[in-house]
This record gives structure tokens, C-alpha cells and sequence, in this order.
């Protein structure tokens, strides 16, 4: 069987994407014929490296590709923000279209079907489709009999979508599946759209793995796993997940996409060392309603597979990491960093670690000497009684003696905040800037950054069940729009009530003052986590 793997645009062209080599690796094992397309790194490239530019956008070009460029972070900065100039420059942004490193812009939105169905219908539409055309066409040349195209972002819904509909106009007889984080968050709200099927054989809601090894046995879709399906009448989904097997799956299978064609300096590779969240407890965490869970809610890839994966990197030349996993907990860090000790030669990597008591600076030092550059890490708010309510399983404190144990160790940190908990209020804010003013003083201000989200309610998560146990006076529907799975929160109080913009600046003043307005990763804008691992690196 011909097996295509296709990732559409848009998705940051900075790092490879993991899930293309993760199915490449578990079809290939069943000895398939299948070949990969990352229409995204192409667009991104015909843009910059396939089009004349003048000689000084020629030279921003090189000097940002340079690995030279790594030491000098303002001057890394720079180009970064000139290239993307560039790549805005190069996309027609007329009609409220953009495109940036980690964003496109249609001026439509995501949320509503009828642009789901103007994808399908009017594909050339949209502005990048004439650019991947001649990949599409390859695509149909190849003439696979089972066709994956994997959307992992909302930016990638209308890519995605308008590739399905050009392919099956001229393959109609291949099978068309879908999948990815983007669809799986909309699970419950696609059985409402059976038209969707005209045009796609089946959408993959849960773990890839099951479902490509059934299609790659010509299983009838009622025996598939995993997947909506439209039966004539009604579109099927189905009553349990099947999670993947890590005991028993392959190696990704990186050959598939040509590694050093994305557009970094150096190559950092992602790598899955679990799925799932350890916790997964949280009011506002949507990974128990979108994921399969094993009994804890975490399955863990073995070890042994991890570092196999890593020496098989390092013996082709790659030693910069990220290891994808939502957040790591002590004991599995501890284990990882003592496996990845005994590899000889040296590595840089990166990774998400949750929040628990349990950590201390020994095993942030093992780190360390493993490797390890950074931490992300979720404190959400400095509130104690916020964190309690949203069920965080963690304190502030907690946060802060790994904060402060992990730079001790040598390691740089970054954190996320949540703005707009419904029932905020300012003695909750003032414990949030009374933590940063008292860690930050002590951290390295060069290599910490932050982010500031706001807290929505998610599709199957205890906050949009159950908003008023969260101190929400409900969900704010009022847009109307079918394809919406996040949700705004309505407030039973909106005085003193601070907006996400305006959190996002106090937070931002409190930093400032805190590093004393030395600058640091924080400062450049549109870099990507592994750019991160780089500019550490590049400044030691």
C-alpha cells in the first residue's frame, strides 16, 4: 500500500514536526511504501530561499541561517523580526491575510463551519495554495491509496482542508483520514457536520498510531479505532480510545522530512518521551477529555526507547533536543537525566516539568550535567486560593523552590500565567507580583521568559462543566460560532475585573523591574522553544 503523510500549512517551519515521523516510523515497521510531504516547510521556503530578494534582504537571510548569528542575541533578534518581514512580505497579505513565523491570518476565523466548507469548496481561495500546488501535484502523481494529512494547529484547519479537497478531486478512490490536536479539541462538535465526509473518509479524534495500523490493513472503518466515520446516516464516533502501545511501537522515523532544509540555525529535534499529563486534574486541562489515558493518565514511552532514539540522532550528527512530554515529574526527570549522563557525547535539550514538591536542586543538577538548558513550567497564578480551587496540585511555593533550585543548578526558566480567572481579584494579583518580586531578583535574566495566557473553558473540561464551581457566572457563547471549543467566562462581579491586556502589561512592568530591565530571551520577540535552547546555548 502507498502511504501519504501530509502536513499542511501553517505551522512554525523552524522545527520539524513530530508527528509525520511518528507515523512514518509505525507504518514503515508494517512494510508500507510511504513517503512524507511538509507543505508548510515548503511554502515557508519557496517564500524565502525560492524567490529573488535584494541583496540586503539576501544578506538578513544568510545572517539569520548563520549558527555564527547565536552569539549575539540582539543581533539574532534582528534578523529574526527582518526574515519575518520578509516572509509577510512574500505572502499576498491583502484581504486581512498574514503570515508569520507562528501565525497566519486569513481574516477568517477557525470557528465557524461555513469557512470550514469554503476550504473544501473554493480551495484556491486562500493565498498559499498556488504556492503548493506543484506539491500537491506530486502528491497526486504518487497516486497513494491512503492519504494522512495531520492538522495539529488552528492555523493549519484551511490548509489542511483545502489540500483534502484538491487531492480527492483527482483521487477520488484513495482513502482521506484526518487528525491532529486541532480536530481532536472539536471531537464533540464534529458529529454535527456529516457533509464534512463528502469529502474525507474519517478524522482521527484520539492517538494516531491504532488507526493508521488498522487503515494500513484495509480495515473497514467500523473496525478502526479512534476515528469519526460517516456511516450514510449518522457520523459515527467511537465509545472507547485505544491508546498507543509504547512498549510495542517503532522509532519515529525522521528520513521521511530532510531535517536540514528547516529554517534554523542549527536543527533541534523533537522527541515524545510520554503521553498525557501526570496530573490531569486541572479545572481548566482538556488532556482527560481529548486523550486516551492509562490508569495514572500518563503513558510513558520506556526509557530505553527514549535514549535508543537519542544515540541513533547523535550517531547522524544531531544533539540538540526537545523532549516533548506536557509535563515532566520528578522521578521520570531524575531517570531521564541519569540515562542521558551515560551518553558520551555532549547534548543540549530542553523540556516542559510539572510542578511538584519533590524536586530538589540534586536532581535539577543531574540535569544539568545531562545537558539540560531549561525549564518551562506552569505556576498560572501566585494565588494560593486560586490555585487550590482550580485543582493545580501545586502551590506557589512549590513553584518557587524549584524556580529558584533549578538556577542554582544552572538551568533557566520559563513561566506561564494565566490572566482573567473570573473571580480575580486584587489581593490574588498582588500575591502573583509579590512572587515574581520575590524569585526573580535571584534568576538568571538573561535565559528566563515568560507567557501570559488567558484562562478560556474548554470543550469537556471541569471549568466549562461546571463554570459556577469555579467562581465563573457561566460560559460566554454570545459569538455563535459551531466550531468554537474554547470559551470566554462570564464573571458574577466585573469590578476591579483586569482585562488580559492590561494583566499582560502589569505582569510585564513587575518583570521589568524585577531584572532590572536586563534584557534577555523575554525581549525578542517570535522565537520559538528550541530557538530558546539555541541562544542559551550560543551565549555559554
Amino acid at each position: 500500500m502507498r502511504i501519504a503523510l501530509v502536513f499542511p500549512p501553517q505551522w512554525d517551519p523552524r522545527q520539524p514536526p513530530l508527528c509525520i515521523p511518528t507515523l512514518a516510523g509505525v507504518l514503515k515497521s508494517t512494510g508500507h511504501d510511504v513517503r512524507a510531504w511538509d507543505m508548510n516547510l515548503s511554502l515557508y521556503r519557496s517564500i524565502l530561499l525560492e524567490q529573488s530578494h535584494s541583496e540586503k534582504d539576501e544578506r538578513w537571510i544568510k545572517r539569520y541561517l548563520n549558527p555564527r548569528t547565536l552569539s549575539d542575541y540582539r543581533r539574532f533578534g534582528k534578523s529574526v523580526d527582518k526574515v519575518e518581514d520578509l516572509i509577510s512580505d512574500g505572502l499576498d497579505c491583502s484581504n486581512g491575510n498574514e503570515l508569520r513565523w507562528d501565525a497566519f491570518g486569513t481574516g477568517l476565523s477557525e470557528d465557524k463551519s461555513q469557512n470550514w466548507r469554503r476550504a473544501i469548496e473554493k480551495p484556491n481561495d486562500f493565498p498559499f495554495y498556488g504556492r503548493i500546488q506543484p506539491i500537491i501535484a506530486e502528491v497526486i502523481k504518487w497516486k497513494p491509496d491512503l492519504l494522512c494529512i495531520s492538522i495539529n494547529s488552528d492555523t493549519q484547519i484551511f490548509g489542511g482542508l483545502s489540500v483534502a479537497s484538491g487531492i480527492r478531486t483527482e483521487l477520488p478512490q484513495a482513502r482521506i483520514v484526518l487528525g491532529g490536536q486541532a480536530l481532536r479539541s472539536r471531537r464533540s462538535l464534529l458529529v454535527e457536520h456529516d457533509w464534512l465526509f463528502e469529502t474525507i473518509d474519517a478524522i482521527c479524534v484520539s492517538h494516531g498510531e491504532p488507526t493508521l495500523e488498522a487503515l494500513a490493513h484495509n480495515a473497514s472503518l467500523e473496525e478502526v479505532p479512534n476515528i469519526l466515520w460517516y456511516d450514510g446516516k449518522t457520523v459515527r464516533i467511537p465509545e472507547k480510545c485505544e491508546p498507543v502501545c509504547f512498549s510495542t511501537a517503532y522509532e519515529p522515523d525522521f528520513s521521511v522530512v530532510e531535517l536540514d532544509k528547516y529554517l534554523s540555525p542549527r536543527t533541534v529535534i523533537p522527541v515524545e518521551t510520554a503521553r498525557g499529563c501526570p496530573w490531569s486534574r486541572c479545572s481548566f486541562c482538556g488532556h482527560p477529555g481529548i486523550e486516551c489515558e492509562s490508569e495514572d493518565g500518563y503513558i510513558k514511552r520506556p526509557l530505553s526507547s527514549v535514549l535508543g532514539e537519542i544515540e541513533n540522532h547523535m550517531s547522524k550528527g544531531y544533539s540538540r533536543f526537545f523532549y516533548v512530554d506536557e509535563a515532566i515529574p520528578c522521578e521520570r526527570l531524575e531517570a531521564l537525566s541519569k540515562g542521558l549522563a551515560r551518553v558520551k557525547n555532549h547534548l543540549s535539550w530542553i523540556c516542559y516539568i510539572r510542578s511538584e514538591g519533590k524536586f530538589d536542586v540534586s536532581v535539577f543538577r543531574l540535569a544539568r550535567q545531562s545537558g539540560c538548558l531549561k525549564f518551562f513550567i506552569g505556576l498560572e497564578t501566585g494565588s494560593a486560593r486560586l490555585l487550590q480551587l482550580h485543582r493545580k496540585g501545586a502551590t506557589p511555593e512549590i513553584t518557587r523552590n524549584i524556580m529558584l533550585e533549578a538556577n542554582k543548578a544552572g538551568i533557566a526558566i520559563h513561566l506561564f500565567l494565566i490572566a482573567e480567572f473570573p473571580d480575580e481579584t486584587e489581593v490574588d494579583r498582588k500575591a502573583t507580583d509579590e512572587f515574581l518580586k520575590d524569585v526573580l531578583p535571584s534568576m538568571d535574566a538573561f535565559g528566563f521568559s515568560y507567557d501570559v495566557f488567558q484562562l478560556k473553558a474548554e470543550i469537556g473540561t471541569p471549568l466549562y462543566e461546571q463554570p459556577k464551581m469555579f467562581g465563573a457566572a457561566g460560559i460566554d457563547k454570545s459569538r455563535n460560532r459551531d466550531m468554537q471549543y474554547e470559551f470566554p467566562l462570564l464573571r458574577k462581579n466585573v469590578e476591579g475585573f483586569q482585562r488580559h491586556s492590561r494583566a499582560e502589561k502589569r505582569i510585564e512592568r513587575v518583570i521589568e523591574q524585577c531584572l532590572d530591565s536586563q534584557k534577555g530571551l523575554r525581549n525578542i520577540e517570535s522565537i520559538n522553544d528550541s530557538t530558546h535552547l539555541l541562544l542559551i546555548e550560543g551565549q555559554r
